[in-house]
């Protein structure tokens, strides 16, 4: 899904990026942002990675 991203200061400024999401990745996104622990049983992957230009990103197998 496209998105669009801005945290002053923290998400940085004109970056395009190809990475795969869905809607189930907001989630573990917004926790990893938090500081908490997502749930265990939930098929997301933190976006954080992507958003913050740190670190390795995961990656879906596939997406259905």
């Amino acid at each position: 899904m496209p998105m669009i991203a801005r945290w002053k200061g923290t998400v940085p400024a004109g970056v395009v990026s190809d990475h795969v999401s869905a809607n189930w990745d907001f989630l573990p996104t917004f926790c990893e942002l938090a500081g908490v622990p997502a749930p265990a049983t939930i098929d997301g992957i933190s976006m954080a990675p992507t958003l913050l230009g740190k670190g390795t990103q995961p990656q879906h197998d596939h997406i259905y």
